[in-house]
């Protein structure tokens, strides 16, 4: 049986699936997580858990502070064409339209695959203790990058887990599944955006 815990203690929380990597995926792949995504906000709006988003943009003094060594990031560094892409006003970055933010909703915005490691968005987790949230659902893309990440820095901080499959993607699918299937759950429940109303108490605490 699966265990229940308040709505109030809990975030939804939604990483990088901004407009430009979500165009990445194939398109099938990229229209199922947005809809399944919009089914788990849905929800926990209504249960009245606190929505949240981060996403990967650089700004200049961001991409200045890339070191060369670094294989993923720098590139957006050298070039200034690419580097445009991740820019926080880049269209690119934003998150996507059908499930936007909204007024109540906690918005950040990260430089590196790991969310909580370096500010801005470290300051989450800020936000999370001032809110007494100690159980965070997860959905994002991609599984093997800001998911992976996510899942083991806030494992490592002892708060309670639960990740969402079928709001999660890779550009690997196989990849994908492995981690879903055997590395997550050593650390995470992991469900599908189906299951997410059962989570919830109805009496809040």
């Amino acid at each position: 049986m699966t265990s229940t815990f308040s709505p109030k203690k809990t975030a939804l929380l939604l990483l990088d699936l901004q407009v430009g990597l979500l165009q990445r995926l194939p398109s099938e792949s990229s229209a199922a997580i947005i809809q399944n995504a919009k089914s788990a906000i849905s929800i926990a709006r209504q249960d009245g858990a606190q929505i949240a988003y981060i996403r990967v943009a650089l700004d200049e003094l961001d991409l200045e502070a890339v070191p060369d060594h670094n294989t993923t990031f720098a590139p957006f560094k050298v070039n200034k064409e690419l580097g445009a892409t991740v820019h926080p006003n880049a269209p690119t970055t934003q998150i996507h339209p059908e499930i936007a933010p909204k007024e109540g909703d906690l918005v950040e915005r990260k430089v590196r695959f790991g969310a909580f490691m370096v500010n801005p968005s470290k300051a989450m987790l800020d936000d999370f203790t001032a809110k007494g949230i100690n159980n965070v659902i997860i959905g994002g893309v991609a599984t093997s990058g800001a998911v992976l990440s996510a899942v083991r820095q806030l494992a490592d901080l002892d708060l309670n887990l639960t990740v969402l499959e079928d709001c999660c993607a890779d550009y690997d699918v196989e990849l994908h599944k492995v981690l879903c299937e055997k590395v997550f759950p050593k650390q995470a429940k992991v469900i599908q955006s189906s299951d997410l109303g059962s989570l919830f108490q109805t009496t809040a605490l």
